[in-house]
């Protein structure tokens, strides 16, 4: 059972009644009392269970967050007043940011305004500041970064401050005292949709397991992506679970009860993906018997994920925009009279392990059709990108695929999992790492010993490498090569730094092996490579070079180790330098 999203308030009201010891004996008692109704009844109007010890407004089955609260304050006992304090606020933010044990804050709800000074007879401090929209708010931009999710939850006029307060980060609004009419249940129902839009929440049901934030952003991603129903984008990866997050989006939709099918681009020949998406009509080609209806008009109501979309024909592309836009689709062969187009109300998911950008550019994708579905574009982050997780998705995926298995992985496997670098395979190759494990050792628990990857069984077992593996991702890095960075939108930017990282070693790996093919030789290699003579380069100087080469990344060794899946590799003189290299 997952446990309850986390949510940190700052606020100098409700947190007044945590402002210490020597506060607390100052107050009058019933004023004291009175700021600790104030926080009770706040977590009662929007189901917040309050971990901080200082009220129980609601029983836990009923809250929808786990809350602390941060005055953003100190008592100045010596002069008897209240100021604001900032280095509160950042030490209570730290305490779950970045994680720490497992811990993180869903979100940060803040207030704009906060009074300080002296107290009145009423127990309030007279002097009103900014203090959160001025101080705090920028500050957390500049400490923690875009990614901490921050919402304004405070009773100063949403329209005066909204402009100024999403500029510096903010993500919503949460205006605290509403207006006339209002529902009773409406401030529950609004912190839900916020959490839901802008939280950073593990997925309830275990369809997507991770707690690290490039996974909690990207079921971000999703959750808003899911309540817009439109068109929408998967990239990432080969292997990183792009079909499941599919499965992820049309679930937590309105359209979950409807049907979901998949069609997968990649595995249909050009000449029947119009036909399997939009079925046709009787007589469209000899073998058509009977009209039937494609994959659109099966889904009605419900989702299609088109999957590998750059696989796609390019006249299926221009056919998809009607029902993607339009939501009509056109069945091949002559229609009846009034049957020209039929109406559809379909979610559409497309899914891709390339760059749009760069499909776009070469015309893999046409840019009309990149256009309709590139809006809305969620990033799956590659398994390298979250190690952190590896400990529950190996709990996860030993227990899917093993039910009756009740052993363990020990710490050490454990760690040799996490230790591997995950350039490639992702998900799916850690799910083929599991399974080995265990089905190589029934009934025992799993121990470091008991973990191969491809890697570490190259030198008995060589496969050959799949060089078409790697050759889009080098064409693409090529072609990105040519575009000048200054010229990239930031999304560019971003999407480019996460596609091509690492892929340098793999290439130079690749280009080794390649030129040692080609020369027959490691010294006539090196000259080749570093474009020397013969009179420049004897063959120590070229075994010198080709060292250097292999160990330009000594720490990881990712050019030797890419370079040791290659057959060149085993060229006597080149297995002298490795030996050599490794020996040091």
């Amino acid at each position: 059972m997952n446990t309850l999203p986390k949510i940190l308030i700052i606020d100098d009201q409700f947190g007044r009644c945590g402002l210490g010891k020597q506060f607390k004996e100052y107050v009058d008692p019933r004023i004291f009392k009175s700021y600790k109704a104030d926080r009770k009844n706040l977590c009662y109007n929007y189901g917040l269970i309050d971990i901080t010890g200082d009220s129980n407004a609601i029983e836990r089955n009923l809250g929808i967050a786990e809350t602390i609260f941060c005055p953003g304050q100190k008592w100045n006992n010596t002069e008897s007043k209240i100021e604001n304090d900032l280095g509160q606020v950042l030490e209570f933010i730290s305490n779950g940011w970045p994680f720490k044990k497992g811990n993180r804050w869903s979100l940060i709800l803040l207030d704009l305004a906060f009074v300080q000074g002296e107290l009145n007879h009423f127990g309030d401090p007279q002097e009103r500041t900014m203090f959160g929209r001025d101080v705090i708010l920028p500050r957390l931009k500049k400490e923690f970064g875009e990614d901490l999710p921050i919402v304004i939850l405070s009773s100063t006029p949403k329209e005066e401050n909204n402009p100024l307060i999403r500029k510096a980060g903010a993500l919503d609004f949460i205006q605290r005292i509403p207006g006339a009419g209002t529902p009773p249940d409406e401030a529950r129902k609004r912190l839900q949709d916020v959490l839901y839009h802008h939280g950073l929440l593990e997925d309830e049901s275990g369809t997507i397991i991770g707690k690290s934030l490039s996974v909690l952003k990207m079921l971000r991603q999703a959750r808003r992506a899911a309540s817009a129903g439109k068109t929408m984008l998967l990239y990432g990866e080969t292997g990183t679970g792009k079909n499941l997050l599919a499965q992820y989006i049309h679930t937590i939709s309105e359209r979950k009860q409807a049907p979901f099918e998949i069609f997968n681009a990649s595995n249909c020949p050009a000449n029947l993906q119009e036909d399997t998406l939009f079925g046709h009509w009787k007589g469209a080609f000899t073998d058509a018997k009977q009209e039937k209806a494609g994959m659109w008009e099966r889904c009605n109501g419900g989702t299609v994920f088109i999957d590998e979309v750059a696989c796609l024909d390019p006249s299926v592309q221009n056919k998809l925009m009607e029902p993607i836009e339009s939501q009509k689709v056109r069945r091949l062969g002559h229609a009846p009279d009034g049957m020209q187009s039929i109406d559809i109300d379909v979610m559409t998911i497309l899914a891709t392990n390339r760059d749009p950008y760069y499909l776009k550019e070469t015309g893999v994708l046409k840019q009309d059709f990149l256009n309709r579905i590139s809006a809305n574009v969620i990033d799956i982050p590659p398994l390298r990108e979250h190690k952190e997780d590896i400990p529950d998705l190996v709990h996860h995926l030993s227990r899917s695929m093993f039910p009756d298995w009740h052993g363990t992985f020990y710490n050490q496997a454990i760690r040799k999992i996490r230790d591997h670098d995950w350039t490639e395979g992702n998900i799916r190759e850690l799910r083929n790492v599991i399974f080995a494990a265990i089905k190589d050792n029934p009934g025992q628990d799993i121990t470091q010993s008991d973990v191969h990857f491809f890697e570490k069984d190259i030198h008995n077992n060589r496969p050959s490498v799949d060089v078409l593996s790697h050759e889009q991702l080098w064409e693409e890095f090529t072609a990105v090569l040519l575009k000048n960075p200054e010229d990239m939108t930031q999304r560019e930017r971003k999407l480019y730094r996460k596609k091509f990282n690492g892929v340098f070693t793999d290439l130079l790996a690749y280009i080794l092996n390649w030129s040692l093919l080609l020369n027959n030789d490691a010294t006539n290699t090196a000259r080749f490579l570093s474009g020397c003579s013969e009179d420049i380069m004897d063959s120590s100087a070229a075994h010198q070079f080709l060292t250097k080469y292999l160990k330009l990344d000594t720490k990881r060794k990712n050019v030797l180790r890419k370079f040791l899946q290659y057959p060149a590799s085993e060229q006597e003189i080149i297995k002298k330098i490795i030996e050599k290299f490794n020996g040091e």
